[in-house]
């Protein structure tokens, strides 16, 4: 039982998501066992997201449940803390969260995917790499001077942790498709239908990291604002039950397919099941997260 309610929910959109519709899906879904529980969802589009929530942080009227990826660590300080969700039967049913306190410095963000580093590579056309693997161990396996090969700007600090600093081409130079100047892009899974739709007329492939420590992020957190005892219980049972396999591949696979892995054992084998992610069964036991989450001391 949760006491009546109704939950306001705010979340990040990218263009061309259809992350709305999985919302939809799932508050509908949480509604039919607990119908006590109503919900104000409010997806904002991703560019605009952060100064959104940063401006409630600041009138102190954060959202009862909301998106908190890679959100500055101060629009986080009246959030709950999400300890006791760790303890929950849904996270149980989770794979990599026992490297939860290795990651983070707090318990305000509860992760519901990971992200995994991945070279794209583009095998025809005038800027070509012949590379036949699915892994590589070293950016110099793809046999190109290391200024050729492009760097996401959005997941570096995963690629430095990965490979080293080094002199990379900016993304641009991969993303181009009329005029790439780069055969290779270091990035995450998470730009994976951005990877596919932009690069069209290219054979084009994923290739993984292979070495005994694999650095993950962990992506798609969630955190809770409410600040009544019963919002708060509702939030919480909610947020606990997105980690379920119904939920995940709702989420992540049959509403909302992109490149976010799900955490949850059952939805995490079968999503790496498709082409694309498929060279992951093979390298997924050596996956860390032990940074300790640089982006919250920055």
């Amino acid at each position: 039982y949760l006491s009546p309610t109704t939950l306001d929910v705010w979340y990040s959109v990218g263009a061309s998501s259809s992350e709305s519709e999985a919302m939809q899906y799932i508050a509908d879904d949480f509604k039919r066992e607990f119908p006590t529980v109503k919900f104000e969802l409010r997806g904002i589009p991703e560019e605009h997201y952060a100064d959104e929530i940063s401006e409630a942080a600041k009138k102190n009227k954060l959202p009862d449940l909301f998106e908190s990826t890679d959100l500055d660590s101060n629009v986080l300080e009246n959030a709950l803390d999400l300890g006791k969700l760790l303890e929950t039967e849904q996270a149980r049913g989770c794979m990599f969260l026992d490297s939860y306190s290795d990651y983070y410095i707090d318990t305000k963000r509860l992760p519901l995917a990971i992200e995994v580093p991945v070279a794209y590579v583009i095998t025809s056309g005038n800027t070509a790499v012949s590379y036949d693997s699915r892994y590589f161990k070293d950016v110099s396996d793809f046999g190109v001077d290391e200024a050729k090969i492009a760097l996401d700007e959005r997941c570096k600090d995963l690629i430095v942790s990965n490979f080293g600093e080094k002199q990379y081409a900016q993304s641009s130079a991969f993303m181009d498709n009329s005029a790439n100047t780069s055969a290779v892009l270091l990035s995450s899974t998470v730009i994976l239908n951005e990877f596919r739709n932009t690069l069209m007329g290219y054979e084009k492939k994923c290739v993984y990291p292979d070495s005994d420590s694999i650095s993950c992020d962990f992506t798609y957190e969630w955190s809770i604002g409410a600040t009544s005892k019963k919002d708060m219980e509702a939030a919480e049972r909610f947020l606990s039950w997105m980690l379920g396999n119904p939920y995940q591949s709702a989420l992540m696979m049959t509403k909302c397919n992109d490149g976010q892995i799900p955490i949850n054992e059952t939805s995490f084998k079968e999503k790496i099941k498709s082409n694309y992610l498929s060279p992951i069964s093979e390298i997924y036991e050596r996956f860390t997260f032990d940074k300790n989450k640089e982006t919250e001391v920055k």
